[in-house]
C-alpha cells in the first residue's frame, strides 16, 4: 500500500473539497489496487466484470461508481498476463479513453503502474503532472534514476515528474535517499510517515482522508494530501 493509497486519498479530497466529479484510472492490468481501495474486495465473480479492456462495451459503461461520493473508477479486474500482451492494450485505447473522460469528469487521477503496457505508458503521456512516489527502501533508492530514465525514454518531459512524494518515511530510513533525490534534481513536495494505521485503512478500503483518528500517521497523511491540493 503506497502510491495507490495516495491516489485514493487525493480522489476523496478532490471530491470532498470541490464537489467535482472525479475519475480514478488504474493502469495496472495484472495487479490492480484501486477496486479494493475504492469499492471493497473483488468478488469471486470478478471474471465477469466489465472493465477497461472490455472493448465490446461503450466506455461510459466500463466506468463504475465507487463507495465514495462523486468518485468513479476505470480499471481492469482479474485479468491475466495474456491480457497484458493482447491487442486491447493499445495507444488508440488510451487516446479514446482520455478524450471521453475529459467530457465526463472534472478531475482525472491516474494510478500509474510499472507494467510495460501501452495503457500505462500512454496514460503517463496524457497526465498534466506526475507525482513520483519514493520511499527509503534500498530497492527504491538504488532504482530512482532507472525509473526516471524509463519515463524520459517514454517521452514524458522531466518537468512533469520532478515533484516527489516521500512515502513510508522513517527516522532511520536508508541512507542515500536525500542524495538520490538531489542528484536527480527532484523536489520533495510532501512527506508521509510509515504508519500501521495508514496501512490498515488502505488494505481495508477505508478512506484515510477525513479520518478523525488521533493517529500521528493519518494526521500527516491528510496534511500531505492538503499540500498536494494547494
Amino acid at each position: 500500500v503506497g502510491c495507490s493509497t495516495i491516489v485514493q486519498g487525493l480522489a476523496n479530497a478532490f471530491s470532498d473539497r470541490t464537489r467535482k466529479k472525479v475519475c480514478v484510472v488504474d493502469t495496472h492490468i495484472l495487479y490492480p489496487a484501486q477496486y479494493s481501495l475504492l469499492c471493497g474486495g473483488i468478488s469471486s465473480d470478478a471474471t465477469s466484470m466489465i472493465d477497461w479492456l472490455s472493448l465490446e462495451v461503450e466506455l461510459p459503461k466500463r466506468i463504475i461508481d465507487t463507495k465514495f461520493k462523486r468518485v468513479s473508477l476505470l480499471g481492469c479486474y482479474n485479468r491475466r498476463i495474456t491480457d497484458a500482451f493482447s491487442t486491447a492494450d493499445s495507444m488508440a485505447l488510451v487516446d479514446t479513453t482520455f478524450d471521453k473522460l475529459k467530457e465526463l469528469f472534472d478531475v482525472i487521477l491516474v494510478d500509474l503502474s510499472h507494467e510495460f503496457t501501452q495503457i500505462s505508458a500512454g496514460s503517463a503521456l496524457k497526465c498534466n503532472k506526475i507525482f513520483t512516489v519514493v520511499d527509503p527502501s534500498a530497492y527504491c533508492v538504488t532504482n530512482i534514476t532507472q525509473s526516471l530514465n524509463n519515463l524520459a525514454t517514454s517521452a514524458v518531459p522531466f518537468s512533469k515528474f520532478k515533484n516527489v512524494i516521500v512515502n513510508k518515511s522513517t527516522p532511520k530510513g536508508v541512507n542515500g535517499l536525500g542524495l538520490a533525490l538531489s542528484r536527480n534534481n527532484l523536489d520533495t513536495v510532501a512527506t508521509i510517515p510509515f504508519s500501521k494505521d495508514i496501512y490498515q485503512c488502505g488494505v481495508s478500503g477505508r478512506s484515510i482522508w477525513g479520518n478523525a483518528s488521533a493517529s500521528y500517521g493519518i494526521g500527516e497523511f491528510n496534511s500531505a494530501i492538503d499540500a498536494l491540493l494547494c
